[in-house]
């Protein structure tokens, strides 16, 4: 078969389709979280393969007992050329960020001593670090380019998936051990489909320019025409990004998979990193005189006395030391507070950050602690003793706080999700609270709505919902989103959005952004939590939700509206008992509005009263049948809910979107970013011809919504 190549225009020859599955002495490992049906029958597509390696400590090993393993994974349907290397350069520059490079620290440290290594007991977790995997699914899902966003899908594979999948175009392996300093290779799998050349050698780490000149070769000839000249020129600028790089060795990835590649050198006990050496390997001999000072500052801060020795605290190398000390003093007496205050202070300087993480101290001296300091908009109590109590106290007097740390912490995922629910006001300034309940898998979070995208294309919906918001983060992901919708020509994208609406995995990507200041690119951004691909906002009625229908045909206007529940609803449990018997019942109960002519119902269907839906489903029906009655009972559902849909939700535009969520309690947004947005969607809004942006009715609402 001979198809296009789309990545360079070029014709191409394509093997044919072949599924091919790890096997071991049992059973067959499907790799897949989802779309298994899809994967199994497509035979179209670029396959390439991308997997993350971290040194981690095995179960009943010690750290200098560390292994590279495998801790996430993913298939992308169509994946070759430059488009791997700009997927990594998107990646690595996403990973560097220090927001997000700490919360993936923390899930690889979470792993260590719990798992074994490579097809070995205990299994991991088919994705054991779902913030590190997210972001390689937003990293190969698109990417902002001259503010067009280009997407694609992705597809989750587990992480004890074998490399030897069905692969036409290679893979990507990226080790993120230490995130600001990650390492990449590019491997042929079973050579290069679509390269020019396909000579280089299967199953060794290839650099970037050994992958990409596979399929765009260096020119030999000097004199080249001008699209030979622009091809050049990207393919240089796609390469720029990985001079600094280190490059991944073949004993890395013999470590990660062995027995699926091969170690150039036998192997040795690896020196452990940074992130893994235990506090007896950084410490050396003690000095007398820090062997005296330990036990003195210790018995200073447990029993008092603490300012008989604050001449000696600011001896030169103390502070560390100090530090160090405090942070594994059990109990801390309440003069020790003082002394902690200055130490906060010089330490925190000028900024705007208290780092509290590891330390030692109970509610109450944080709280004591805190209160000393002002204008503090970044907080870090991981890995410390406070408690869901403690939170609650400290948020008041923090009213600047924008970001805050707790990972490592005795607080359950109930408690913040109690937190959220109980006491909403306290934490609407915050834009970034980051605690694990926040960064589950796409598909198994538990966090209630907050405010959710619902775009309505080709009979199916697709929905990113996110836990929490500020209207700086929605005035972002509102810009994030819309400007895709524009062409420009400053015309609307006729027949659908672009894709990265219309397809989950890069509208999840658009919707996990944080409000992005001073310049700040989308590529550069830090994400505050995992979106959900979940449809809460309409099944549970949660929180706030963007109904978005593009339209239909080439001119039809797309319709949109800021949706919520309405909160004087009063019939909603007679709304219940009539959704639980179409549900529940075998049948549907014959009503006038859900009659159906006799002559449509499918034979054997028809009751003794000739009533097509009072019969019920004998188990020897044929599937069409089913399938009728089931049609049957999902239209009586639309049509309760549509019934009651003009009481139940409440409409808003953009202005009284904003104004609602004022009336809320929440703060306003930054003037100069919402006045952007009103301008966005007032050339939406007010084209004299179609298509454009309209707000949606009522009636707009229920045939495609509700």
């Amino acid at each position: 078969m001979v198809m296009g190549c789309l990545e360079h225009g070029r014709l191409a020859s394509r093997r044919p389709f072949s599924l091919r599955l790890a096997r071991d002495s049992t059973s067959i490992r499907y790799h897949h979280l989802s779309n298994v049906a899809w994967f199994l029958k497509s035979n179209m597509g670029q396959r390439h393969q991308v997997y993350l390696i971290a040194k981690v400590v095995p179960h009943d090993k010690t750290p200098r007992e560390a292994r590279y393993r495998c801790i996430g994974a993913l298939h992308h349907q169509e994946c070759y050329g430059r488009l791997p290397l700009r997927a990594t350069t998107r990646f690595m520059k996403l990973i560097k960020q220090k927001e997000n490079a700490e919360i993936i620290r923390e899930e690889i440290n979470a792993l260590h001593g719990l798992y074994g290594v490579f097809m070995q007991k205990p299994d991991l977790p088919a994705i054991p670090c779902p913030f590190a995997h997210f972001l390689l699914s937003s990293s190969w899902s698109g990417s902002y380019l001259d503010d067009r966003f280009d997407g694609g899908e992705t597809i989750p594979l587990y992480a004890n998936a074998a490399t030897n999948l069905d692969n036409n175009d290679g893979s990507t392996v990226i080790e993120i051990t230490d995130p600001e300093k990650p390492s990449y290779c590019f491997v042929s799998i079973r050579g290069l489909d679509m390269a020019e050349r396909d000579d280089l050698p299967m199953r060794s780490p290839l650099s970037a320019s050994q992958y990409v000149r596979a399929y765009y070769p260096k020119p030999v000839n000097i004199s080249m025409n001008k699209r030979e000249n622009a091809e050049e020129a990207s393919v240089l600028a796609t390469l720029q990004p990985f001079e600094s790089s280190s490059l991944i060795s073949s004993d890395m990835l013999a470590e990660a998979w062995p027995g699926e590649y091969e170690a150039k050198r036998p192997t040795k006990l690896a020196a452990p990193s940074s992130d893994l050496k235990s506090p007896a390997a950084t410490v050396g001999v003690p000095s007398l005189a820090d062997m005296a000072f330990r036990p003195a500052l210790i018995h200073a801060l447990q029993t008092g006395g603490v300012a008989q020795l604050e001449p000696l605290l600011w001896l030169p190398d103390r502070f560390t030391q100090i530090k160090q000390i405090i942070r594994t003093c059990e109990t801390l007496s309440g003069d020790a507070i003082p002394l902690l205050i200055k130490i906060v202070n010089d330490e925190r300087g000028e900024t705007k950050t208290v780092d509290l993480a590891n330390w030692s101290l109970t509610d109450d001296q944080i709280i004591a602690i805190l209160s000393a300091q002002e204008g503090v908009e970044v907080l870090k109590l991981s890995h410390s003793k406070i408690t869901i109590g403690g939170i609650r106290r400290l948020l008041p007097i923090l009213p600047c706080l924008k970001r805050l740390v707790l990972m490592g912490t005795t607080i359950t995922d109930d408690d913040v999700l109690a937190l959220y629910s109980e006491n909403p006001q306290l934490c609407n300034m915050i834009e970034a609270f980051i605690h694990p309940v926040f960064f589950k898998d796409v598909r198994q979070g538990a966090a209630p709505n907050a405010f959710s995208q619902i775009t309505y294309v080709r009979y199916r919906s697709i929905a990113a919902s996110i836990p929490y918001f500020t209207p700086a983060i929605l005035v972002q992901i509102l810009m994030d989103n819309f400007s895709m919708v524009m062409q420009d020509d400053g015309k609307i994208y006729p027949n659908y959005p672009p894709r990265a609406m219309c397809a989950l995995s890069p509208l999840l990507a658009i919707c996990a952004s944080d409000h992005r200041r001073n310049g700040k690119l989308w590529a550069e951004r830090s994400v505050p939590f995992v979106p959900q691909n979940s449809l809460r906002a309409l099944r549970n009625r949660e929180g706030w939700f963007l109904a978005y229908v593009p339209g239909k045909n080439p001119f039809d206007d797309h319709a949109y509206a800021f949706v919520r529940r309405n909160r004087e609803f009063e019939f909603e449990q007679e709304l219940e008992e009539k959704m639980k018997e179409v549900i529940s019942g075998p049948s549907i109960a014959h009503t006038q509005a859900a009659a159906t002519d006799i002559a449509d119902a499918p034979a054997g269907l028809v009751g003794s009263c000739g009533d097509p839906l009072s019969a019920p489903v004998p188990k020897w029906l044929e599937d069409e049948k089913r399938e009728w009655l089931e049609d049957q009972k999902r239209a009586k559902l639309k049509s309760i809910t549509a019934e009651y849909a003009d009481k139940m939700y409440e409409l808003f535009d953009l202005q009284s979107f904003f104004q609602e969520l004022a009336r809320e309690g929440r703060p306003a947004p930054p003037a100069d970013a919402y006045a952007r947005l009103e301008e966005l969607f007032a050339k939406l809004t007010t084209r004299e011809r179609s298509p454009k942006l309209k707000m949606m009715t009522m009636c707009d609402f229920k045939d495609n919504v509700a």
